[in-house]
This record gives structure tokens, C-alpha cells and sequence, in this order.
């Protein structure tokens, strides 16, 4: 049996992304949230995963949670977020609430 390389993502987590992405296109993110969390747990290096499940918990108005998923993503890709263009800026912010120490920004694909 041969490894996989360091930069493959196996097919089971890239299938399991894929119907997380289908549930968050039915608007069903409390699906979704445990379809990325198992391909990120096959894939712990799969950033697209990550980057995902930040957003999605974002919608679910979970920004502590998320901020800690685009960062996971960023370590992993620094090339998913920037400062520029068209990105969101994660501040904390629910309902006008902001939360201290939390800024990151990253693009939605």
C-alpha cells in the first residue's frame, strides 16, 4: 500500500468536503459542520476544509469557533487570506457585539 503524499488529499476527505459544501448550499450548516469536521479530521492539512468550516460557523454566528478554523486554514495556505479585495473581516462581531483580540480576514470562495 502505498502513503500518501504529504500534499494529497485522500478522496474520502475531499468526498466528505463536497457534501459539506452540499449541505451549506441547502442551508443546512449544522450538516455540513460535521461533514467538514471529518475531512478535516482524514485531512489535517486539507485548508479548503478549514476555511469552509470557518465560514460556515460564521453563519451560525459561532465567530470565536470560526476565527480558530481560518486561522488553522491560514497556517496551512497563507494564500486563501489577505487584507485586499473582496474578503470578509472577522471581528467578533454578533449582533454588533464585538469580542476583544479576534481580526482576521480571509476571501470566500
Amino acid at each position: 500500500m502505498k502513503p500518501y503524499h504529504t500534499t494529497t488529499i485522500p478522496l474520502e476527505a475531499q468526498y466528505l468536503y463536497r457534501r459539506g459544501r452540499e449541505m451549506i448550499d441547502q442551508h443546512k450548516e449544522d450538516i455540513a459542520l460535521v461533514y467538514l469536521r471529518q475531512a478535516v479530521f482524514i485531512a489535517p492539512g486539507f485548508s479548503k476544509a478549514y476555511q469552509e468550516l470557518g465560514n460556515c460557523l460564521t453563519r451560525l454566528g459561532r465567530p470565536e469557533e470560526a476565527s480558530a478554523y481560518h486561522l488553522k486554514a491560514y497556517r496551512i495556505d497563507p494564500t486563501h487570506c489577505s487584507t485586499a479585495g473582496d474578503s470578509i473581516t472577522m471581528k467578533g462581531q454578533v449582533k454588533d457585539q464585538s469580542i476583544p483580540g479576534y481580526n482576521l480576514t480571509c476571501l470566500i470562495w
